[in-house]
């Protein structure tokens, strides 16, 4: 637990990160309050994700003290593109529990294959940190808009949501779409705007999901971390 609060916030909720036992007070405390509500969910990380991005202790301003000035909650960090492993694995996360589920191995494993390749091809191996990070947005970009199979699975999850909100409603869609993609809900404005653009009751290709999930698989929040 305290390492991914590391991890999120560019430090533990109890320093060093790797020290915890023992740790009293209020960090201690809220540190303790996390991991109950990891172990309850089973140790997802997904879970215990979700619970400290809606924390106010994550809200808060970033501070950039040192130790000796007093206790810091978190400081800045300097934002990173998301590989191309990791916007792939977003993308392909139905096909890959579905398989699982399903106890085709041979398929999974030629799924696998083909995420490889497509990873390969928006992150070459052979650039360098520094040249990928600096290429990071502009190529994620380009090859979203551009690559046939990631605009395939990208449909795929569009028709998912919009039979999701024929059947839940159109506030509530929005919201669940935000909270698998951003682990957020969607801002006052954000819901209103969506709302107006997303239609369930027309036909799929009418309805506007495909260009709201696009929109957003595109968006720097998404990209970024």
């Amino acid at each position: 637990t305290n390492w991914i609060s590391h991890w999120l916030l560019g430090r533990g909720l109890i320093m060093p990160a790797n020290d915890v036992y023992g740790s009293l007070g209020e960090q201690g405390e809220r540190l303790d309050s996390f991991a109950k509500k990891f172990r309850d969910s089973n140790f997802q990380v997904y879970h215990l994700v979700r619970e400290l991005l809606n924390s106010p202790i994550y809200k808060m301003a970033s501070s950039e003290k040192s130790d000796e000035e007093g206790f810091v909650y978190f400081k800045s960090r300097k934002f990173r593109h998301l590989t191309g492993a990791q916007v792939l694995n977003i993308l392909f996360a139905e096909q890959e529990l579905e398989l699982e589920n399903s106890g085709d191995l041979r398929e999974l494993y030629n799924l696998g294959q083909e995420k490889s390749a497509l990873t390969e091809e928006l992150f070459p191996a052979s650039l360098s940190d520094s040249e990928a990070y600096y290429r990071g947005s502009l190529s994620q970009a380009l090859f979203l808009t551009s690559n046939e199979r990631v605009m395939e699975l990208i449909d795929l999850k569009a028709k998912y949501w919009h039979e999701y909100a024929k059947e839940n409603g159109r506030e509530n869609g929005i919201k669940q779409i935000f909270m698998s993609f951003y682990t957020r809900l969607p801002t006052d404005r954000e819901l209103v705007f969506f709302k107006v653009k997303l239609n369930e009751e027309k036909s799929y290709d009418q309805s506007g999901f495909f260009e709201m999930i696009w929109t957003i698989i595109n968006t720097p929040e998404m990209r970024i971390y």
